[in-house]
């Protein structure tokens, strides 16, 4: 289950995007479906998944798969940007614990509602 205030700074990150909708339907799917199966180490798949139902969607977006790194400890990533921001659910599933931080929706940590030290 996505908690409420999620929700809410999901929906204030989004405010304003072209078919903001469409987009808040299919990440907020997708986010439940890694939340309640405890989905750990899924960037590559949901990132897939949400590539694939946003150019369905005729929503112009790009899947980034790279290398990343907290401090100085890197690893394989995968994440999707629409209009330069920047949309991570996994980073909030991570099999690292330590590399915990909330979903990042346009640039925005939903659980915080701040922007990510990158």
């Amino acid at each position: 289950m996505i908690p409420e205030n999620w929700r809410h700074n999901f929906d204030t990150a989004i405010n304003g995007m072209p078919n903001a909708d469409v987009i808040s339907s299919i990440f907020l799917s997708v986010l439940d479906l890694m939340l309640s199966n405890d989905w750990k180490g899924a960037c590559h798949e949901s990132s897939a998944a949400s590539h694939v139902l946003l150019n369905e969607s005729q929503i112009e977006n790009t899947w980034y798969i790279g290398e990343v790194s907290v401090g100085n400890l890197p690893f394989d990533h995968s994440w999707i940007e629409i209009q330069d921001g920047v949309f991570d659910l996994a980073i909030c599933k991570p099999l690292i614990p330590a590399f915990y931080t909330g979903p990042t929706i346009n640039g925005v940590n939903i659980e915080t509602n701040t922007h990510p030290i990158v």
